[in-house]
């Protein structure tokens, strides 16, 4: 019933007879559902929704403004039940686990001038999801162009977190990313642009394990009471010769009088120590696992990730002396400085 008192039909198509049960739900995003379930018992003791209103609400919740049926960077896809399911696409996840429904995070760094000597291709890699947009986040259409030129703009494109591609045209688009929505009608492909490895400092570094040892980056780590509150990586780097612990060290960086020079250097036996044997292990990546230690600076006990690298370094020490120095200088605030 209508506030003028006139009665309007919100469903015209025929509904099962008087051998069922019906229930109508108004949920909380606006979604009215009406749903049937058979009187006589037949062994699914689920609700078929007979019809809702909007019919898909994925498709329907779209504004110049605002998240979407689901939170920002989010993917809505429709059920066989007619409600949604929000989804963080991959390398994204939930910005508070509770709320399902709530926007995503990135879990790796976005691409900017700082990204280091490596390559576009070397740092990032695009995720392909078929029929999935999110169509109020344009900021600028390519037309005509390829699908490999479209993902390409986007690669060297700071601002670009995905591109779909439909037909011959190429929309960028940049974060938050609103109104995603999986489903046929979008009729196109989203490349969505992640950071290989996904951790923050994977990119900047080509680093592997020689046959003579091992080559270490460690991370202090910032523990509260109960809860991690941060995480500062402070990073050194070494040669460790895992046969000859007991010879001194050689320096990393002889005559460098750069900002690296003041950057801790510590051997492969300092770091089994602090990490008891590589025993606990906080995480892994596509270049190393990340262990737990504990290291003594400046007279205190500092909790520390040591890094593992297991992969050698390609163009020499040269390079990567050379990739260590741009990474102890770059300073950005979502990035921990390297000590």
């Amino acid at each position: 019933m209508r506030k003028n008192g006139e009665i309007y039909v919100l469903n015209s198509k025929a509904v099962p007879g008087l051998g069922f049960y019906y229930r109508a739900t108004l949920n909380f995003d606006g979604v009215f559902i009406q749903y049937s379930h058979p009187k006589v018992f037949t062994g699914s003791p689920n609700w078929t929704a007979v019809w809702s209103q909007p019919d898909n609400i994925c498709v329907k919740a779209v504004g110049g403004k605002g998240t979407g049926a689901c939170g920002f960077n989010s993917v809505c896809r429709l059920e066989d039940s007619g409600r949604p399911t929000c989804e963080c696409p991959k390398s994204y996840s939930l910005i508070d686990p509770a709320d399902k429904y709530g926007s995503c995070k990135p879990s790796f760094i976005q691409s900017g001038e700082d990204d280091g000597p490596s390559s576009k291709e070397e740092l990032y890699g695009f995720w392909e999801l078929t029929d999935t947009d999110w169509p109020t986040s344009d900021y600028e259409q390519l037309v005509p162009v390829s699908q490999l030129d479209c993902k390409n703009y986007c690669l060297n494109d700071c601002l670009c977190a995905v591109v779909v591609y439909r037909g011959n045209s190429c929309w960028k688009k940049k974060l938050p990313l609103s109104n995603g929505r999986l489903d046929r009608v979008v009729n196109g492909t989203a490349f969505l642009k992640y950071r290989k490895g996904d951790l923050p400092l994977q990119g900047y570094l080509n680093i592997s394990r020689t046959d003579h040892g091992t080559l270490i980056i460690t991370g202090s780590v910032l523990l509260s009471s109960s809860v991690i509150l941060n995480f500062i990586l402070v990073v050194g780097a070494c040669f460790g010769y895992s046969c000859m612990f007991s010879k001194k060290t050689k320096e990393l960086y002889p005559g460098n009088s750069s900002g690296i020079s003041n950057l801790r250097i510590f051997t492969y036996k300092e770091l089994e120590l602090a990490t008891n044997g590589f025993k606990e292990e906080l995480g892994r990546g596509a270049f190393g696992i990340v262990y737990k230690g504990v290291v003594q600076m400046s007279s205190s006990d500092i909790l520390i990730a040591v890094k593992k690298l297991d992969k050698a370094v390609q163009d020499g020490d040269k390079e990567f002396k050379t990739e260590v120095n741009v990474i102890a200088q770059t300073h950005q605030k979502n990035l921990v400085r390297l000590l």
